[in-house]
């Protein structure tokens, strides 16, 4: 998604994208109907049967303080979450959802957090009415007041766009599955947030934890706070400038400088405190991360189906890992990555397994990755 705005940018065209919002969504799937989808995917009748039985006749209780309700009441709709089924059902009671796009408007959804993503605000509100009859038809709500819209381009006219007969209010920037996207792509607002989280959670470190060596400290920060700098960074990593990308830095350059001086620990610099707790900058890290990426994506090992649109294997027989951009668009993952898998083609065997691969790219001089 992101490198598709990106390339409507390079080509100075406008992009608009609505984020919608069910309400209560996973309780409000209608068992009839998700029963009656079952058979239409041409599941056997009696595992359909075993999920109508596995849905139906469940009932609940009100408990409040240590009273309970003296009586129980049906539930007649909504997957069971936290079990293993509900999330599949509900993938596939939403799945017909994604044919009421058109050639110039894509639907995403990841469970219930559906997007519609296109360039003609016309086109655009056809697959919003659409969207909502779909709704209506399939027991769900909308909720237009907590739906947004966002507005890419520097031309853009801002179209309004209405559900249920309610404009749906546009955003500035909008948190898109955990991560803060803004409509110059600047991810400025998503860098600020994952330095706050991170500094906040080095501190709790320290503040809660005090050891006389230096690896229980590398270890806490590996657990509980790599993951938060980390989370996809192959996403918002080719959009950041050289001052965003030293503010990721700073929550490890700095926890490193306080535990060593903590331990009274002598280093040098910062390169060799990494050195001596055995890690790498956030930057190497992320640089491995968009290769890894871009190896499971070629492979088929990441639900990636457009990769091929933007680039394509070499044809040169001495280089059968190198790739080729076939379109072109500054700023993007693939204009990002591409350079850097080309300088290690040489290294890759594109038949290896996902953790031989990732075996070999961490264990790569962090040189050869910036």
């Amino acid at each position: 998604m992101i490198t598709k705005i990106r390339q409507n940018f390079h080509k100075k065209k406008n992009t608009d994208i609505v984020y919608f919002d069910f309400a209560k969504a996973f309780d409000r799937v209608d068992h009839n109907l998700i029963i009656e989808k079952l058979r239409e995917f041409g599941l056997d009748e009696y595992l359909c049967r075993w999920y109508e039985n596995f849905l139906e006749g469940r009932k609940f209780f009100v408990k409040v303080g240590n009273c309970m309700s003296s009586e129980s009441a049906s539930v007649p709709s909504g997957v069971i979450q936290g079990s293993v089924s509900g999330p599949i059902l509900f993938i596939i009671f939403i799945n017909t959802v994604f044919e009421l796009a058109d050639d110039d408007v894509t639907i995403q959804a990841f469970a219930d957090d559906l997007k519609i993503i296109g360039s003609d605000p016309l086109r655009v509100q056809s697959v919003i009415d659409k969207i909502c009859a779909w709704a209506k038809d399939n027991s769900m709500e909308l909720a237009p007041e907590k739906s947004s819209v966002m507005y890419f381009g520097r031309k853009n006219k801002r179209a309004n766009y209405v559900a249920n007969n309610i404009i749906i209010p546009h955003k500035e920037h909008v948190r898109d599955l955990g991560v803060i996207i803004d409509n110059n792509l600047t991810f400025e607002k998503n860098t600020t947030s994952i330095v706050n989280i991170a500094n906040l959670r080095s501190n709790q470190i320290l503040r809660n934890f005090h050891f006389s060596t230096i690896k229980p400290y590398a270890f806490l920060f590996k657990m509980y706070v790599l993951p938060i700098l980390e989370y996809c960074s192959e996403v918002y990593d080719p959009f950041l400038t050289k001052n965003l990308s030293n503010n990721l830095e700073n929550p490890l350059r700095q926890f490193t400088r306080k535990v060593f001086n903590r331990c009274n620990m002598p280093f040098e610099s910062y390169e060799d405190r990494l050195k001596q707790i055995n890690m790498v900058s956030t930057h190497t890290r992320r640089s491995r991360a968009n290769i890894i990426h871009l190896f499971k994506a070629l492979n088929g090992f990441s639900h990636q189906p457009e990769t091929f649109d933007f680039i394509s294997f070499s044809t040169l027989p001495r280089h059968p890992a190198r790739l080729v951009l076939t379109q072109k668009c500054h700023k993007s993952f693939f204009s990002h990555t591409v350079p850097k898998w080309n300088s290690l083609s040489h290294l890759i065997e594109m038949n290896s397994s996902v953790q031989s691969f990732r075996i070999l790219i961490n264990g790569l001089n962090a040189s050869l990755l910036s």
